[in-house]
């Protein structure tokens, strides 16, 4: 799997994309026509990898994560727009339970 974090920052022209066909209602479903994942990530992919697990019920630890260091900065009403409809998209945060986290350079 791979997460990136987003914040409040300037306009991101892919990012706007996608929350502009937003279904309307939780569990709703939008059709998007092109998207260009690349324009999702920021400029520096430097990553955190590690096993984990799924953030949704089951949580079964059958998940190698990398999480991208450095965040995705888009609209404030995006990321609103996100979280109307998903938010709790994450389960809290586990102890590593002697996992290692491995860094890219």
């Amino acid at each position: 799997m791979l997460g990136v974090f987003i914040e409040p920052g300037e306009r991101d022209e892919s990012f706007e994309s996608l929350a502009a066909v937003f279904p309307g209602k939780v569990q709703g479903s939008a059709w998007v026509a092109e998207v260009d994942p690349g324009g999702l990530l920021p400029d520096d992919l430097a990553y955190w990898f590690y096993e984990g697990s799924l953030t949704t019920p089951p949580c079964a630890e059958i998940v190698d994560w990398m999480v991208l260091r450095t965040p995705k900065r888009v609209a404030a009403e995006d990321i609103r727009r996100f979280t109307a409809l998903y938010s709790g998209n994450a389960r809290p945060v586990r102890q590593s339970n002697r996992r290692f986290i491995l860094a890219s350079r």
